[in-house]
């Protein structure tokens, strides 16, 4: 079993989409937020969102939450390795506060 995804694009979220974990990092004044989305259809997004340059978001898109967290902790396992920081953790639970 690969946790390749399905398809890779760039684009904006989608409005009725659920927010399953979404992480964000930091080095120095620069930050990356990481999420994974459920949308309506049950297929899942991999958003990875640089602070500075919003209109670079990087989607992949997954047909498994499994295969989409996994490739959430390797984003967020390579970023770290690079230097960078968990600043945030959030889930579901906790945007709806």
């Amino acid at each position: 079993m690969t946790n390749r995804p399905v398809s890779s694009t760039v684009s904006a979220p989608q409005a009725n989409a659920v927010c399953v974990v979404r992480w964000v990092l930091r080095t120095g004044r620069a930050a990356i937020a990481c999420e994974v989305e459920m949308r309506p259809d049950r297929t899942f997004e991999l958003r990875v969102s640089p602070s500075w340059q919003p209109r670079a978001t990087r989607v992949e898109h997954f047909e498994t939450a499994l295969s989409a967290m996994k490739r959430h902790a390797q984003v967020a396992g390579s970023l770290r390795d690079l230097g960078w920081e968990v600043t945030d953790r959030s889930a579901p639970w906790q945007l709806a506060a």
